[in-house]
């Protein structure tokens, strides 16, 4: 059982009666943070309000008593009405304490308000009154990189009470944010502490009985008070991001356990499981799945669950997500393992049972953010994930290239397809939905940031019409029948909403040359931001006048009308039909075409209204009367009901900012660009408008409108990740024999096409998914274990070879060669062929002529015999040719020596030159030489001569004209 995470929270202050009386002290106001954080990180059984957190007070002001640093795991420092730069004997007792703290690795530190200022003190920088004022209740911070990183977003909106500050930062401290009156609102050191200026523990109800109990002390004018009132209720960042699960455990966990470490009481049932990271572009998922044995499913099957694909399981808490995302490590790919992956795998390996993890795959596929990554740092990135995953777990990771990639859209686009038709039943029980013309698969629509992705199977005479643009997969049942589906996908590069706002301000932009004041009415009325959708900042280029600012007019229909254009209809189609941006796309039949939308289209037709219509799926009617209804409000009115959370708590002012221009774009890709009937307006054949329930009941009874939003179906996310683990677990179903096509997906041609994509499955028999011996799975799930296992003996034998003394080394040489047919007297070369074997292979003696050694005159040298030669041999050339093995002798230490027959060169074998001598100079052999050539056993030999011996020619000692045929390979 893991120890708990021991907390000691130092009180600097007692909270006055107005806010005691109803939220306790700061122990019991920070406890509550604290348990939120803790459940926020969702492993009750290891951490949470309940078990693993063991919290303890002391009070800093009237107390003399500290924690014993053994005793704790982090310290947290409050807030205090009293001034951090006094020289109160309490206040110099905490920062010594405190620089103890700094002093050492083991505990962490938070300090909050007082507590930063204290923090910054024991630092060594200045604190002291700002002569800017207070900074009261509930203001935006503008974070940095760093903060950025940290709270994901651009500001953070946080409680403020005071009027003290840091004025710098100290040596080695990474700044997180700052405001106009505070440059230091936060700071971070990694692996030391964390710190903010505003009070993440404070609510409305604290912060109103504050500003009100000091503005009649006196403290507060009337228009300070006021205007803090006023703000006391916004929207703030307290308990969403600093109860954070992120930067909970960036600022109170011990440094990360190995990743090889288990809880069994976590694990998964018995199975067989897969685990995938999903790495975008602002993070990276972890998903794991489990499905049963292929053998183990039969056995249990009936008669319709043998026709099915095998079924996959996940579940909610086998799934984490970390910030950011790989791509951020382009420029130090060797900080990934540490700082990222570590937290990912240790979760995978939380919930795999220890015993299955070496037959578990992992795959980390990676999509927007790496593809725009230059190759070098791509590759970097990559081949660090690898070798870290290696190094760290024993999952399965036996070829790289296949389990460690960045995918393009395409292929994205297919595991998203898949993964709609296994949820929705359109694969198992094709017969409960026929969407008519034999139709059964629903398509697929996904939309992220910079990209658009659409996959469908068309109908019968637009596949065969378009064959070659249609990507063929094929998957295999339960019980081995196969299945095949031909498939067309593309990507809109440009297209996801990001990228499309950028293209629409840049239009905007050119359509009021020389402008200051840009009208735009994709934002709602009133809200003044920059071109990049920032609030404008006092004293920045657009309040001054120097850079064009955006104002929002907050007419939909127009925005509508603006954004059209993007879709780049008007671009000539080279090959017809196309949709957008002049890219081709077979004609889509929406009569047995039917949709589901998954990422942006979910968000903002359901999350952004989701009291709105909680429980509607999409129509184009109702959806834009929503939209309508939302953006022809003023900002001001926005403002108070994103406070209220009038539209629910996932809408913030940001994405208040975003969802107008979002809707339009969703609303014109969909209908005018790709073609969807409006739901709604336009009458369709057997129309219905789809509720949520209905959704939910997809395998019964299927779509039948044109265009869903979904986001999870019966519980389980629609995510391209459980695509590929269907096709993974697809391709370990044995084949019902041996002329059975290969589970995957390819160009749509007979056969397995060149480009053909394996999963990288194989079939797994019950019994060897479990407890067998090793040696019976060594090789058995992948052949390309086996030059790595050969290659592992040859370095074993050799560091035990070099280990040896000199001597030594001679005698397993005479004994090594005599066990071989070598120095054993006259042999021809059949009875040599006779004793080679796998040993005489695996040290580079084969059955087929090999290289032969050098040598001198002297016993058994005259009588020595060249084998047969096969003239047709590849490998019979100089080591110029591309089959030249070169350095690849029976001697352990050969030098390579160049053949050439040069008249004017004297070559390495010309009378005259002494071998022996040259061996010595390599430190080959010992000054006196060897007794014979035989004792020699072969130290010095040579590489390829460019000549060939004529069949049949016997070669002596001192010929010039001697051919060494290559080394047999390891494959004979």
């Amino acid at each position: 059982m893991r120890p708990p995470l021991r907390i000691a929270i130092l009180e600097c202050d007692t909270p006055p009666d107005v806010v005691r009386e109803q939220f306790g002290a700061y122990d019991k106001i920070f406890e509550t943070l604290l348990h939120a954080a803790a459940d926020s990180l969702e492993q009750p059984d290891v951490i949470s309000s309940k078990r693993g957190l063991e919290l303890s007070a002391f009070n800093m002001v009237q107390g003399t008593t500290y924690p014993d640093l053994d005793s704790i795991d982090a310290v947290l420092i409050s807030g205090s009405k009293h001034d951090s730069f006094a020289d109160t004997p309490w206040i110099l007792r905490l920062v010594e304490f405190t620089k103890t703290l700094l002093a050492q690795d083991g505990i962490r530190i938070i300090g909050v308000c007082f507590g930063q200022q204290i923090i910054g003190r024991a630092a060594g920088v200045k604190v002291g009154r700002s002569d800017k004022g207070w900074e009261i209740a509930v203001l935006p911070m503008e974070l940095s990189a760093k903060g950025k990183e940290i709270f994901q977003q651009d500001t953070l909106s946080i409680h403020q009470m005071h009027r003290d500050v840091v004025f710098e930062y100290p040596e080695g401290v990474e700044a997180l944010g700052s405001s106009p009156k505070c440059n230091v609102q936060a700071m971070y050191k990694k692996g030391k502490f964390i710190s903010v200026q505003g009070h993440p523990e404070f609510n409305e109800q604290i912060m109103t009985r504050l500003v009100k109990m000091r503005h009649g002390q006196g403290i507060f004018t009337d228009d300070l008070a006021k205007d803090a009132l006023e703000r006391a209720g916004n929207h703030h960042d307290g308990p969403r991001h600093l109860s954070d699960g992120k930067v909970y455990a960036i600022t109170f966990s011990r440094p990360p356990p190995p990743p090889l470490v288990h809880d069994t009481d976590e694990t998964c049932s018995v199975g067989r499981h897969g685990v995938i990271l999903d790495a975008g572009s602002s993070g990276t998922r972890v998903h794991i799945y489990r499905w049963l044995n292929t053998d183990k499913a039969r056995a249990k099957a009936d008669q319709a669950q043998l026709h099915s694909l095998p079924v996959i399981e996940t579940d909610k808490k086998w799934t984490k997500k970390i910030h950011p995302g790989i791509s951020t490590f382009g420029d130090k790919p060797h900080d990934i393992g540490p700082d990222h992956l570590a937290e990912l795998l240790s979760h995978a390996l939380k919930y795999v049972p220890l015993e299955d993890v070496p037959n578990t795959p992992l795959f980390l596929l990676a999509t927007a953010g790496m593809r725009i990554l230059p190759p070098t740092q791509q590759k970097a990135v990559l081949a660090e994930v690898c070798d870290f995953a290696r190094k760290t777990t024993q999952f399965q990771l036996p070829d790289c290239a296949v389990h460690v990639q960045v995918i393009p859209g395409e292929t994205e686009g297919l595991y998203g397809w898949i993964a709609a038709n296994y949820l929705l039943g359109g694969f198992d029980n094709p017969q409960d939905h026929d969407h008519g013309k034999g139709h059964h698969t629903y398509g697929f629509l996904d939309m992220g940031g910079a990209s658009a992705q659409i996959a469908f199977a068309p109908n019968a005479t637009e596949a065969e019409k378009h064959a070659n643009d249609l990507t063929l997969l094929r998957l295999r049942s339960i019980d081995g029948a196969p299945m095949e589906y031909k498939v067309f996908v593309t990507t809109w590069l440009g297209f996801g909403v990001n990228q499309a706002r950028q293209r629409y301000v840049k239009a905007l932009l050119d359509s009021y040359p020389g402008n200051m004041v840009l009208p735009d009415p994709c934002l709602p009325s009133g809200l003044k931001v920059t071109k990049e959708g920032k609030p404008i900042k006092d004293g920045s280029h657009e309040h001054q006048g120097k850079e064009p600012l955006l104002i929002g007019t907050g007419k939909f229909s127009e925005c509508m009308h603006r954004s059209y254009p993007l879709l780049e209809k008007e671009k000539e189609c080279l090959d017809a039909p196309c949709l957008l941006n002049g890219q081709h796309v077979p004609a889509i039949d929406f009569d047995v075409n039917h949709f589901v939308g998954v990422s942006e289209y979910w968000h903002t037709t359901h999350e952004v209204f989701k009291k709105g219509h909680k429980d509607k799926a999409y129509d184009f009617k109702t959806y834009q009367q929503q939209v309508d209804k939302f953006c022809s409000q003023t900002w001001k009115d926005i403002e108070k009901g994103v406070a209220k959370q009038k539209w629910g708590h996932k809408v913030d002012e940001s994405t208040a900012v975003e969802v107008c221009f979002k809707a339009s774009w969703l609303i014109n890709v969909l209908h005018d660009g790709i073609g969807v009937p409006r739901v709604g307006i336009e009458p369709l054949k057997g129309s219905k408008n789809t509720t949520k329930a209905m959704i939910d009941k997809a395998q019964d009874k299927g779509f039948l409108d044109p265009f869903q939003a979904v986001n999870k179906i019966k519980g389980v996310e629609l995510s391209w990740t459980l695509g590929k683990m269907v096709l993974y677990a697809a391709s370990e179903v044995s084949a019902p024999s041996t002329d059975a096509l290969t589970v995957g997906f390819g160009s749509n041609v007979p056969g397995i096409p060149d480009d053909f994509q394996v999963p990288g499955g194989s079939y797994i028999s019950s019994s060897d998914d479990g407890d067998d011996h090793w040696h019976d799975r060594l090789f058995s799930e992948n052949p390309r274990r086996i030059p790595g296992f050969l290659i592992f003996v040859l370095i074993i034998c050799l560091a035990c070879f070099m280990l040896c003394g000199r001597e030594r080394r001679k005698n397993t040489f005479q004994k090594m060669f005599r066990l071989f047919g070598r120095g054993a007297g006259r042999r021809g070369h059949g009875s040599l062929r006779r004793r080679r074997g796998f040993a005489g292979k695996l040290f580079g003696i084969g059955t087929a002529p090999a290289y032969e050694r050098v040598l001198e005159s002297g016993e058994g040298a005259d009588d020595f015999q060249l084998g047969s030669l096969d003239g047709s041999s590849d490998n019979d050339h100089s080591d110029s040719s591309d089959g030249s093995r070169i350095g690849r002798t029976s001697g352990w230490a050969t030098p390579q020596l160049k053949t050439s027959h040069d008249p004017g060169t004297p070559t390495h074998f010309d009378s005259g030159r002494d071998v022996v001598a040259q061996g010595v100079g390599l430190g080959l052999v010992s000054p006196a030489g060897f007794p014979n050539a035989i004792d020699r056993g072969g130290l010095m030999a040579r590489t390829d001569s460019r000549e060939r011996l004529a069949a049949g020619k016997k070669s002596r000692a001192s010929s010039p004209s001697r051919l060494r045929s290559p080394m047999t390979s390891l494959k004979e």
